[in-house]
């Protein structure tokens, strides 16, 4: 199936970004989630300091939709690195907690996001775990 979706180069540009995600079940109104997408990146985008501009950007955006969110911080990472965004925002009456990783490798920004219910018993221990998720989260 894969080399179905790269067999060509046409196929290979039509892949210019690309998202999985996965998804805890719950009949909680909030679902715990992770997302990782593939982008292309500029080149001024892969430097810190473009990393520092896109995470401003990032919090703009997210402002604008009504989400809390942490001051973009860049964060060095195993991989390299990585603009780190973190915050809240209400959805079905709960709130939902969401960290956003931006790694940028290779001329592609590469987003690791989780999102989760604020209220959840474990919502420390998976705060703890997303962050070795992403420290963990290696190019080979």
């Amino acid at each position: 199936m894969y080399s179905s979706f790269v067999a060509t180069a046409a196929a290979r540009t039509a892949l210019s970004h690309t998202a999985f995600q996965a998804f805890a079940y719950s009949t909680e109104p909030i679902v715990t989630d992770v997302t990782v997408a593939v982008g292309p990146a500029g080149a001024s985008q892969t430097t810190i300091a473009g990393l520092a501009t896109l995470g401003k950007a990032l919090a703009r955006t997210f402002a604008a939709q009504g989400r809390t969110v942490s001051a973009p911080r860049v964060v060095a990472l195993r991989s390299g690195h990585a603009v780190f965004l973190n915050g809240a925002y209400r959805v079905n009456g709960a709130t939902a907690e969401f960290a956003v990783y931006v790694i940028a490798h290779d001329r592609k920004l590469y987003e690791l996001s989780f999102h989760a219910d604020a209220g959840a018993s474990d919502i420390a221990s998976l705060s703890a775990t997303i962050g070795r998720i992403a420290d963990a989260f290696a190019f080979s």
